[in-house]
């Protein structure tokens, strides 16, 4: 790498309880052709910029989930029976988005807010890649409409001499609970490789857009690579980094790679500290201590910690 090799710092923030952190090495050519106008493509992308483009496909569509949505909204899964089995993936859509519709009215009689929703179309096996029964995933945010009512409006609309429309499959609505951790990273990660080649997702309009801040002056080259070969690991060193915020998860929540074209990378996904948290940072609490009351405390709203104070401190 040149001289001119600098360490970028990118924060995504996604609402305001989550965020993402990204440490990579970057040259003023690279910043300069960023900054030019693309011209327009004619030829196939490489196999390598189709997995980038995959890749920051799927981060996006974490971000917009991290932004929209929280522990306490839902998670549809959405089959068929043999009657109703579409015969392709337009004719699926169609009926989710009808779907949707009816949810929508629910929520206009009943005089409660518009539902936010993403849909994911399944059409192909997660873990070995075939074609599999088309179903629907929903993560869906509906505050005031209760579980039942959900699933029970996966149904054809009612015909004359029928007092209810004949249901089109199964459906089966979860509650979003991370007990303790945030769900929506595996969530997201999970729904991700369930979509279709064609299309990943289909969002309701007028969600909340992840921004993000720049920093180039924040790490040196040297700094990144000790940090990447030396503290990968450690959650409390990033944390301290970042004050006021904590690791999501130790299993998926800091990752540190290199790259023989950009060299080494860190990313971080990180949400906003509760309170007990907050005492551990300021040195009134221990870390060691927060980590066995957190693992303790299962169930509890946030984190698996309880919010009694002085069950712990």
């Amino acid at each position: 790498m040149g001289c001119d090799t600098f360490v970028r710092e990118k924060r995504t923030f996604c609402g305001d309880n989550y965020m993402e952190v990204d440490l990579y090495n970057m040259t003023g050519r690279q910043v300069a052709v960023t900054r030019r106008s693309r011209a327009k493509r004619h030829t196939e992308s490489s196999p390598k910029q189709k997995n980038l483009n995959d890749k920051k496909s799927k981060r996006y569509f974490l971000q917009l989930l991290n932004c929209n949505f929280r522990d306490g909204d839902y998670h549809i899964t959405c089959t068929y029976n043999r009657e109703n089995l579409p015969e392709n993936e337009d004719i699926a859509a169609k009926e989710v988005r009808r779907y949707i519709r009816r949810i929508c009215d629910h929520a206009r009689r009943t005089g409660l807010p518009r539902p936010k929703y993403v849909i994911v179309t399944s059409v192909v096996n997660s873990k070995t890649g075939e074609p599999c029964r088309v179903h629907h995933h929903i993560v869906l945010s509906c505050s005031g409409i209760s579980r039942e009512v959900i699933e029970d409006l996966w149904r054809k609309p009612r015909r004359a001499g029928e007092v209810r429309g004949k249901k089109i499959g199964r459906c089966n609505c979860d509650v979003i609970d991370g007990s303790g951790e945030s769900a929506l990273v595996p969530l997201a990660t999970y729904l991700c490789r369930q979509g279709s080649a064609s299309k990943r997702w289909t969002a309701s309009v007028g969600l909340v857009k992840p921004y993000y801040k720049l920093s180039d002056d924040k790490y040196s080259r040297e700094n990144l690579r000790r940090f990447a070969t030396e503290r990968c690991g450690d959650r409390a060193f990033w944390e301290k980094k970042y004050p006021g915020w904590v690791i999501t998860s130790i299993d998926f929540g800091i990752k540190c790679e290199y790259s023989d074209v950009s060299g080494w990378g860190v990313y971080l996904q990180m949400r906003r500290a509760d309170e007990l948290e907050r005492l551990a940072m300021k040195g009134k609490c221990t870390f060691e201590r927060l980590r066995s009351a957190q693992d303790s405390c299962v169930g509890c709203p946030v984190f698996g910690v309880c919010r009694v104070k002085d069950k712990h401190v």
